[in-house]
């Protein structure tokens, strides 16, 4: 049975941390259950459609996307493990983010319009995935995430700040 994992609040100092290539061969038996468990603890968060390691605590270049965001039917997730981005459009557009390391705080992020990503699946297969409008910006928002950068880099030193202080409220009213 899959386990709902505690997910890390910015500005904890480990979100900044840049993750490290996942060893596939070393971590194939545990890859499944890590994997159940990111899966379970974004099935209960309503607002998130993705999911990175380094967000529960594992510096891996590992996240998972539900597949809806791509266009696929039914329920689950995409998993990219050691993703690589290969090709961004360079015709870009900002639209607001949230995160769920950040809860219900958004901001404007300037993004790529298209994003062309390889990866390998649970199996190991390597596969690439050429997204455009909002499946582009989840995946740029979690390659972010493998890179030690959130949404909070994304605005100036006064927003982050009111930032800081919106979650401590939320902290201090147990939400």
């Amino acid at each position: 049975m899959a386990t709902v994992l505690p997910i890390i609040r910015w500005p904890h100092d480990r979100l900044r941390t840049a993750s490290k290539p996942v060893p596939f061969e070393q971590s194939r038996e545990m890859l499944p259950v890590f994997v159940a468990d990111l899966a379970a603890t974004l099935a209960t968060k309503q607002s998130g459609v993705a999911l990175s390691a380094i967000q529960v605590g594992w510096d891996v270049q590992l996240f998972v996307v539900e597949k809806h965001v791509a266009g696929i039917e039914g329920g689950g997730v995409l998993v990219f493990i050691n993703p690589i981005v290969q090709e961004r459009s360079a015709e870009q557009e900002t639209k607001q983010e949230g995160c769920l390391s950040l809860p219900d705080i958004f901001v404007p992020v300037r993004r790529s319009k298209t994003v062309t990503l390889s990866a390998l699946d649970i199996e190991g297969k390597e596969f690439t995935v050429e997204a455009g409008g909002f499946f582009a910006r989840v995946l740029q928002h979690e390659m972010d995430h493998l890179a030690g950068t959130t949404i909070a880099d994304h605005v100036g030193t006064v927003q982050r700040h009111i930032m800081r202080q919106k979650l401590k409220h939320l902290r201090e009213t147990g939400h």
